[in-house]
């Protein structure tokens, strides 16, 4: 399979998790981390964290947090997963 055919699998993959989620994009922060399972960075995707963070409410005080695990996708490039999270409508989008 292509590397271009296999993005599309992906792109098609979170898009389906964002529907099932029920997520609002704008209130996600995508952190791409480029560790792999030995411990070391390289290139190549390890996981792709989702946290998503409610408005503070003025009235109670009070805030919810949710984080969210969207899935482990490897072999990516870091940067071609960004540059397709930044497509999909995610616009924060952070290397750790």
């Amino acid at each position: 399979m292509s590397q271009e055919m296999e993005l599309r699998n992906l792109e098609k993959e979170l898009k389906e998790w964002i529907e099932k989620a029920e997520i609002a994009k704008k209130d996600l922060v995508v952190i791409v981390e480029a560790r792999t399972s030995e411990g070391y960075y390289d290139y190549h995707l390890h996981s792709i964290f989702v946290r998503q963070f409610s408005i503070p409410h003025e009235d109670s005080g009070g805030v919810e947090t949710k984080v969210i695990t969207a899935g482990v996708f490897q072999e990516y490039s870091i940067y071609d997963v960004e540059e397709l999270l930044q497509k999909l409508g995610f616009f924060k989008v952070y290397q750790a």
